[in-house]
């Protein structure tokens, strides 16, 4: 397998590229359990009641799941929530409530 870097190649094997991708996802696994892991320490800090907190995460989390569902299918978005059927959107719904 080459990749181009510049002006000259690098052969890389494609285990060490399998190895290099694994230890990618255990780092990005490992930051994203550090940030939601350490989310409930910065909500106790808000001057809010838990209501208005519980909606502007519902608010928050549907606004930036919508945007990469429709960055990811585009103008297919309509058809690929048809595709899933009644219990698909559903999940969908209720699992970002």
């Amino acid at each position: 397998m080459r990749t181009f870097r510049g002006s000259r190649t690098v052969f890389t094997t494609n285990l060490a590229n399998t190895r290099l991708r694994h230890l990618e996802g255990v780092a990005l696994v490992m930051l994203s359990t550090i940030a939601w892991g350490s989310g409930g320490l910065f909500i106790r800090l808000l001057p809010f009641d838990m209501w208005t907190i519980v909606f502007w995460r519902g608010v928050f989390g549907t606004a930036f799941i919508g945007t990469y569902v429709l960055w990811r299918f585009g103008r297919t978005t309509s058809k690929t929530i048809r595709r899933m059927g009644a219990a698909g959107a559903y999940n969908a719904v209720f699992a970002t409530c």
